[in-house]
């Protein structure tokens, strides 16, 4: 499916007012809309969804590379030409057909698992938007539909939206569900995954109705794990489909076994992301015995998990890739490992003394962390091209690189660059350094103030601060122009040809090996939110999230992060305090660290920590240029930390491919 929530009508919609004056041509689904559709009271038959040549449209049957993406794209098209020839019928049931593919599958969603992947379109479309013509149009055309993929969907939606429901919509959404593939990467690729778990969860739904259903598929994917566990990526994520619905509770023990064994060959490999997906096999092992309360055997796999992070981490201090500021991380996740052994079963496994051995290691080798981050340079863009030139750049490529394309769509700020320029227009204007200035909240609040600078020449307190001021305020303007003219058309891009999945995103995030193991669900997720145009939820999750990042590796670094009050009181020092401290430029380059401090922590700029933090900002601004290039420097760093972590990935080494 396609992700993402960023609208069409970009000048007139405040959500999007952030790209007003964006030029240029929007490519595949997005395109389509621009078209005039049939009205709604134009009068559809049987005939006409017959002769509408739907499947053509469709384009690859089940069981090629399509996918939901591919068929909402090529029916909506088909539906596009049909409109401009003015074969209105045929053009309503091909927009029917195509907007159904465009809803958004989502298992865990009870409600609302079939929802718009795209907020503020031109034709939204959604459960709630179809007619009862509709429902009677697909009601009459789903059995006829032997493309299952698309007769899953359309099942689907009558089961969702008939009233009352009938039993016969569910059972079909299911039969048609099941037909997805599932062997080795369509698993993945042509949201199998997606589709087996909708059909786990309406054969719950359907009780009795839907027993002998959920046998089948319990039977199917046991079937499935049996042949592709030992190899492929697709037979832990059958089991975790298992786990979640509760199934197969007396294979457990198997499938953990066969999982420590994978994870056993997996480190004995070469691959790049061994260690990671050994830890992901015995994680999910741990889960399997977790269920059976086998806590011996869950305290086995914490020791083992953390020697794999402590395995990591020396791997990561030696070789051509060094990074200590990664190892000391990776030495931290294997205390915490250990750490969730219950304190009855550390003593016979030697865990005190294993924790002292790594604790003292990382304290070691954070101590040799400076310069260890992957410093953020990208080439130049041509601004010239603006638009067109961002989307040629993401478009056409797999996820992985246009994932990359995306984080270097835009040339990163050099502080030293910066700090010419801000100097260099102070003296060519008098007034700069002759008259302080302040800047004002949208409620007229003083909310920064800047000294006259003076002589520049001069190495004085307020020289400095009035070039930094300038500093941060031009950023300010740069970054609304990147995302207008850069960020914003190439998030489009990708999102209209790629869908990320929330696995995909943990996957990355936890590879990357700079952010807290605890907290890459939460930065995932937040990632997420902004692939799908949700920066208001982007914001709440990720700001906070890379404070605690700052403050983890600042204190791997040994710096101290914390203040004493009067009364004695130790309290962690916030965001605005972190960046100023020395060891913050040795740990994360001088470059980024301006652009954290200017983005997040300072009242001449966005100050979006303190902004979020203090709930001083509405929804248009949490929609702004700033807010959007805050998720994006996000991204851009834990992406390129995965990137180039140990060379660029090939697709086949890790699962965000």
């Amino acid at each position: 499916m396609i992700s993402g929530r960023l609208g069409a009508s970009w000048e007139s919609s405040a959500r999007d007012r952030f790209a007003s004056g964006l030029v240029g041509s929007r490519i595949g689904i997005v395109e389509t809309r621009r078209v005039q559709r049939p009205p709604s009271s134009t009068i559809v038959t049987v005939e006409d969804f017959r002769r509408s040549g739907w499947k053509s449209a469709a384009g690859d049957p089940l069981g090629q590379t399509a996918g939901y993406v591919s068929r909402c794209s090529g029916l909506r098209s088909a539906a596009a030409t049909a409109t401009t020839e003015g074969d209105l019928p045929k053009a309503r049931v091909l927009w029917l057909l195509g907007d159904a593919c465009a809803l958004r599958l989502d298992p865990q969603r009870i409600n609302e698992p079939l929802h718009s992947a795209f907020e503020g379109e031109e034709y939204p479309f959604g459960l709630s938007t179809l007619s009862d013509g509709d429902l009677e149009l697909l009601d009459c055309v789903c059995p006829e539909i032997d493309d299952a993929l698309i007769q899953a969907r359309v099942a689907d939606l009558l089961w969702l939206c008939r009233q009352p429901r009938k039993v016969h919509d569910a059972l079909r959404a299911i039969d048609a569900y099941r037909k997805a593939p599932l062997d080795g990467d369509a698993w993945f690729l042509q949201d199998s995954r997606n589709c087996w778990r909708r059909a786990i969860v309406l054969a719950m739904q359907l009780r009795k109705a839907g027993e002998a259903r959920l046998l089948e598929i319990e039977m199917a994917l046991l079937a499935a794990i049996n042949t592709q566990l030992d190899a492929g990526r697709a037979g832990p994520s059958l089991i975790e489909a298992l786990l979640e619905a509760g199934l197969a509770r007396a294979h457990l023990a198997e499938f953990a076994e066969r999982l420590i064994a994978r994870a056993d060959q997996t480190l004995g490999s070469d691959a790049g992301n061994r260690f990671f997906l050994a830890r992901h096999y015995l994680s999910l092992a741990k889960r399997c015995y977790g269920l059976q309360q086998n806590l011996e055997r869950c305290a086995d796999l914490d020791y083992a998990i953390a020697e794999a992070f402590a395995s990591e981490a020396g791997s990561r201090i030696s070789g051509e890739h060094r990074s200590h500021v990664v190892a000391a991380s990776f030495y931290a996740d294997a205390v915490r490992a250990l750490l969730a052994m219950p304190k009855q079963l550390r003593a016979a496994r030697g865990v005190d003394e294993r924790l002292r051995s790594l604790r003292q290691t990382q304290r070691d080798v954070a101590m040799q962390s400076i310069g260890d981050f992957v410093p953020i340079r990208g080439e130049p863009v041509d601004i010239q091209e603006e638009v067109r030139s961002a989307q040629m750049m993401v478009a056409g490529k797999e996820l992985t690189e246009a994932l990359l394309a995306l984080a270097e769509c835009w040339s990163p700020a050099s502080r030293k660059r910066a700090e010419d320029s801000a100097r260099e227009r102070m003296e060519q204007l008098s007034s700069n350094r002759l008259f302080s200035s302040r800047k004002l909240a949208d409620d007229g609040r003083v909310v920064a103030r800047s000294p006259a600078a003076g002589d520049l020449t001069a190495a004085s307190k307020e020289a400095e601060e009035a070039i930094w001021n300038k500093m941060v305020e031009d950023h300010t303007f740069r970054l609304r122009f990147a995302v207008q003219a850069a960020i914003s058309p190439a998030l489009m891009c990708l999102t209209a040809e790629h869908f990320i999945s929330d696995d995909d995103l943990v996957s990355i995030v936890a590879q990357s090996g700079m952010v807290p193991r605890e907290r890459v669900a939460l930065v995932a997720k937040g990632l997420k939110a902004g692939f799908e145009g949700d920066f208001e939820v982007a914001l709440h999750l990720l700001v906070p999230q890379l404070e605690h990042l700052v403050r983890t590796h600042l204190q791997n670094k040994g710096a101290k992060t914390t203040t004493t009050d009067a009364d004695g009181l130790q309290m962690e020092a916030g965001l605005s305090t972190l960046v100023t401290l020395p060891e913050m430029e040795a740990v994360f380059g001088e470059d980024l660290t301006f652009e954290i401090r200017a983005v997040f922590c300072d009242g001449f700029g966005p100050n979006l920590r303190n902004e979020v933090a203090h709930g001083l900002l509405d929804a248009d601004a949490m929609l702004s240029a700033e807010s959007v290039y805050a998720w994006w420097l996000i991204f851009r760093t834990v992406y390129r930390q995965y990137w180039y972590r140990d060379g660029s990935p090939s697709r086949s080494e890790h699962p965000a491919a």
